[in-house]
């Protein structure tokens, strides 16, 4: 952009209609999954679920001597590496990468999504969108 090479982060894109991923970052999920729904398990509800059932309060803040818990839901080598290279002594690390359970728990009734979404905008109007969300 401007003349600099875009990136991703973790091998990731937002508001992207399609994008070109190593195999390796690649999670098959059922057909009959709306994959609007499926980007929600990517991080948010992995990330929350992992919390959850290591029974975390409050996520307060990371120091440098490493922190309490990690919770690794992208489902790569590195990051994995990451979560456990982050943590203190005796701390521990959840890695989770369970997104075709989470697919399968949505689409059985187990996991409610769709009181997550309140709305869903196109990606031509994702400027206008954020700025609606940002005013309440």
């Amino acid at each position: 952009m401007n003349g600099e090479p875009v990136a991703q982060f973790a091998h990731l894109s937002a508001f992207a209609e399609a994008m070109l991923v190593h195999e390796n970052a690649i999670v098959k999920i059922r057909e009959d999954m709306p994959l609007y729904r499926a980007a929600l398990i990517g991080c948010g509800v992995t990330t929350g679920t992992g919390a959850n059932i290591a029974g975390t309060g409050r996520i307060i803040a990371i120091d440098r001597g490493g922190v309490d818990y990690s919770f690794e839901a992208i489902g790569l080598k590195v990051t994995c590496e990451q979560a456990w290279g982050m943590l203190r002594t005796g701390g521990v690390a959840t890695v989770i990468g369970m997104m075709p359970r989470y697919v399968d728990f949505y689409l059985s009734g187990k996991l409610k999504l769709d009181p997550l979404i309140s709305t869903r905008i196109p990606l031509e109007k994702i400027a206008t969108g954020k700025i609606g969300f940002l005013d309440g």
